[in-house]
Formats: C-alpha cells, structure tokens, sequence
C-alpha cells in the first residue's frame, strides 16, 4: 500500500510541473498577485531578480495554508531566502488500520544579487532544492537570470527573465525530467493610485503560454489592494480520477 501512496505523490509532482515548490507562489506578494507583478521592485518579489529590493535591515516571515493540508513556509533575510512546501503527515492504511506514517516535503535555498546600470536593473538568483519522500529523495542545482527597466517618461516598467535554469543531480526515477524552464516577459504601468501590470509566461517543458493582468490599488501607504487573475491553484491539485488511474 505505501508504495501506491508514493507512487501518487511522485505523480503529483512530476505530472503537474515536476518540482512544485519551483513553480508554485512561495510568500504573500506572490500569492495576491498570482506570481505576477513581476516588474516591482519589492522587498518580496524574487520572481524576476532584477526586481528584488535589497535591504540588510529587513526580515521577512510568511506562512501560507494550501488545500490538501500542504503548507509552505518562507524566510526571507537580506539576499537569502529558505522556502519549505510540507506535504504534511502521509499515512499508510487500510480502512482504520494505520501500517507506518511518513512525510513528504520540499526545500528551496537560494542567493540573489542585482545591480543598476543607467534605467536598467540586472538580477541574477543562484540556489539548490532537495526534495523528499519518505525514504526517497531527488536535489539539484537552480538558477534564475533578469533584467528590469524604468522609462520616466512613461512611468512604466519593463522586464525580462529566464526562470529555473538548473541541473538535477539526483533524480527519484532514472527517467531523467526535466526542471520546469520558464520565460517571462513583463510591462507594468505607474498610475496616481492604480499599478497595471502584465506578465507573460511561456513554460518550455509543456509549451505552455499563461497570461497574468494584476491591478495593485493604493489605497494608502501601508495598505496596498491586489487583485489578479487565478490558475494558480490547479498547479496544486489533482482530480479524484488521476488518483484512480495512478493506483
């Protein structure tokens, strides 16, 4: 029985984008604007490492609850950031009899470095991830590139960045995956109290396009509304019926 239970947990996470805390929002910024927003300079947005906003004085704590009891958590101090997607507590059973229990989970530990040169910003992120299930387990190398620029006459911002550049060093299977490449393409727009923003992605393993229209309303200068477009959510779950054929 454990074994059909760790087979469906491989399939959930390389069916649906091979390593899901590589794709997957990992703090609040990125949950309210659905991973977009990506041209923001921000203390929180690691999406583009050109748009992070470094300060040596500024921690940063967040803890997100997502269906299936799957929770993540993310730490965030100057250019480092640990990220860990727990799966929570996976039993073996058969009706009320509990065989074993284990859990499953995935670590993110990554470094990001930006520089300005003129009206452009240029980011670069470099990490590893380890990923676990049970007596299972697969890690390898990550990377991220960007660039980010301001054009004052416009007000506007435009971003570029290729996402999840790596290597795996030791997968679960001898299939060899592949880590979930993506592409994107930025343009948000400065209004008096309203943010714009438009993020194109292109996933190169599924070649797959996902458009993501985020409007950022200020209302004043703590309290910030975000209302974006969804999709994010499927990336985490999977219907009754996949687990039907997995088993």
């Amino acid at each position: 029985m454990k074994k059909i239970i760790l087979f469906i947990l491989l399939g959930l996470l390389f069916s649906q984008s091979e390593y899901q805390i590589l794709t997957v929002p990992k703090n609040i910024f990125e949950l309210s604007s659905n991973n977009g927003l990506s041209s923001k300079i921000s203390l929180n947005n690691f999406s583009n490492p050109s748009s992070l906003n470094v300060n040596k004085n500024v921690y940063a704590f967040s803890l997100i609850q997502y269906p299936a009891g799957i929770t993540m958590y993310h730490l965030a101090i100057k250019n480092y950031r640990l990220s860990i997607l727990d799966y929570g507590l996976l039993k073996d059973q058969i009706h009320n009899t509990v065989n074993s229990e284990f859990t499953a989970n995935e670590v993110l530990f990554e470094y990001y470095y930006n520089y300005n040169v003129r009206n452009i910003r240029l980011g670069l992120s470099i990490g590893s991830f380890y990923s676990n299930i049970e007596t299972y387990n697969s890690f390898g190398l990550i990377s991220s590139v960007g660039l980010n620029s301001y054009y004052k006459k416009i007000d506007s911002y435009f971003g570029l960045s290729i996402e999840n550049l790596g290597y795996i060093f030791k997968s679960y299977t001898a299939y060899n995956l592949n880590i979930p490449l993506q592409y994107r393409i930025n343009y948000m727009k400065n209004l008096s109290s309203l943010v714009i923003s438009y993020d194109l992605l292109f996933f190169k393993n599924d070649k797959h396009i996902r458009h993501i229209i985020c409007f950022e309303f200020n209302i004043n200068k703590k309290i910030n509304l975000k209302i974006s477009n969804l999709n994010y959510l499927k990336e985490m779950i999977v219907d009754e019926n996949d687990f039907k054929l997995l088993s």
